[in-house]
């Protein structure tokens, strides 16, 4: 049994929405190491578990508002 069977026919296509964003913030990564911590964000969310730390804190740091980032 597939873990989405059971998921609304709504929060499925959410879900599918997300992954498609997710799948284009990939291809835009300004960097080799941003693209691989998106696509560590991504597969944890297939996964259904937490991204591995390091893509946590690159993101987090990626995404900053204080200038330090390209």
């Amino acid at each position: 049994m597939s873990r989405y069977e059971k998921w609304s026919q709504q929060r499925l296509i959410s879900h599918v929405e997300s992954l498609e964003e997710d799948i284009r913030s990939i291809s835009t990564a300004l960097n080799r190491l941003e693209q691989d911590a998106r696509i560590e964000v991504a597969l944890a969310k297939v996964e259904s578990r937490l991204p591995e730390t390091w893509a946590t804190e690159y993101m987090n740091y990626a995404t900053s508002e204080d200038g330090q980032y390209f």
